[in-house]
């Protein structure tokens, strides 16, 4: 979840989005090919809001998931799964 030490860690600003923060991504894995990246903060998956990282298991469905994430100072949406 975001913090000071992690916001430090990934070089993000210390007042930015709240959310679980990405800290790694297996390299040809699902997440990669979608274009998901470590310091990528997750603000919400399939349109349900995501607080902390227990969330995140709680919103991902079988299949596709549409995660909105904040990437330095723009949002993006990633299409992640099969």
């Amino acid at each position: 979840d975001y913090s000071t030490a992690i916001a430090k860690e990934f070089n993000l600003p210390a007042d930015g989005p709240q959310g679980p923060v990405v800290t790694e991504v297996e390299r040809g894995g699902a997440a990669s090919r979608s274009g998901l990246s470590a310091g990528d903060v997750i603000m919400d998956i399939n349109r349900s809001s995501v607080a902390k990282s227990t969330d995140v298991l709680k919103r991902l469905k079988k299949g596709r998931n549409l995660i909105r994430i904040a990437r330095g100072n723009s949002v993006a949406i990633v299409s992640v799964g099969n």
